[in-house]
């Protein structure tokens, strides 16, 4: 029956679908599901759990999908209710049973393609979703032109019409995402190996308040994260990710660094000198945009020391290492720019003071 439930989704036939759940079924929006590219889906069962009632059962499946244009296959845990009758066993309800839930639990979905770009909105309307389309299509290539062509050119721009939606559809509290135009995430929701495919989410009531070089800047720094990703590993620390990642989305904007980075220099005016670069946890505390902002420095001092192309060597040296996050920093320095952590920290802060005096 599951099966026949997967095929129903990949060949777009909602009478199959409504073959194999009962009337009525609290099931996901069949409308919904065709709206998206699904190239495949499948289930497969990973537990059977018996009710009071004999024609009664609990399955939690791992239900597999792809899109066409991801490079890997998301799985996803659901669980399933289903009753036995006399056409057989049918399905009662369906659900995500995960932190986070998926587009198609959240609203009416409307996919927008653009050249690279798949957009996929949220109770949002067409005309913004082709605007989208387009922003993302030239960040793209921007992006393409600062790094490189060695990433997979088919961003996934989703764009929900609320922060509520787009907490839920990240598994986060809709506070953590106050002031926050864009997060990047992997869809990788499983407990398996690997990475999944990447996905950008807008905070879509934030980005209509930036201006259009603002929205532009928000996306930059995202589909960085994009066509990274593959080449991050957890060795890579958050200062240089976040860094470049600023670095990139401020390029060409006509943005001034001094501009960018209000908040560390009103902190090191106040006396707020920092003494280490940016620890991880700094970037989801109260003070994240200091942390952001000062990794972005120390990503811009490196790029006007050494030039943009040792910028992106440092980086994928770092990103490559075998070693832990600091071991793989200090040799990609010493390669880099001949200088230890030491050395490079401090001519950090002697920037950040001189940009705060």
């Amino acid at each position: 029956m599951l099966a026949s439930r997967a095929v129903a989704v990949t060949s777009d036939s909602q009478a199959r679908w409504a073959q194999t759940a009962v009337s009525g079924a609290d099931v996901p929006d069949f409308a919904r599901l065709v709206a998206l590219p699904i190239a495949s889906w499948a289930y497969r069962v990973t537990s059977v759990v018996a009710s009071s009632d004999p024609d009664v059962v609990v399955v939690t499946a791992a239900m597999s999908y792809r899109l066409d244009v991801d490079t890997v296959e998301d799985i996803v845990a659901e669980r399933i209710t289903m009753r036995q009758g006399r056409d057989g066993w049918l399905v009662v309800s369906e659900h995500t049973a995960g932190s986070r839930m998926m587009p198609w639990d959240l609203g009416t979905l409307t996919v927008i393609r653009g050249r690279q770009a798949l957009v996929i909105g949220i109770d949002t309307a067409g005309a913004t979703l082709r605007e989208y389309a387009a922003l993302t299509d030239r960040v793209a290539g921007e992006v393409t032109a600062f790094w490189g062509s060695d990433w997979v050119h088919r961003p996934v721009l989703v764009v929900p019409a609320t922060t509520s939606q787009m907490a839920r559809g990240l598994g986060r509290s809709t506070g953590s995402l106050t002031g926050l135009g864009a997060v990047t995430n992997d869809t990788n929701i499983s407990a398996r190996s690997g990475r999944g495919n990447e996905r950008v989410w807008t905070n879509t009531p934030v980005m209509a308040g930036l201006s259009a070089a603002g929205r532009g800047i928000v996306l930059r720094h995202e589909m960085f994260h994009v066509a990274v990703g593959s080449a991050s590993t957890n060795a890579t620390p958050l200062w240089l990710e976040e860094g470049m990642a600023q670095y990139v989305g401020y390029l060409g904007s006509g943005v001034p660094i001094t501009t960018a980075i209000g908040d560390v220099v009103a902190d090191v005016r106040a006396g707020h000198l920092p003494t280490a670069l940016p620890s991880d946890g700094q970037f989801s505390g109260s003070q994240f945009a200091i942390a952001y902002e000062s990794a972005y420095v120390a990503a811009d001092m490196l790029a006007r020391q050494y030039g943009q192309v040792a910028l992106i060597r440092f980086y994928r040296l770092v990103a490559s290492g075998a070693g832990s996050s600091s071991t793989n920093v200090a040799s990609a320095l010493g390669v880099v720019t001949g200088q230890g952590l030491a050395a490079f920290t401090s001519a950090w802060r002697t920037q950040l003071q001189a940009f705060s005096a």
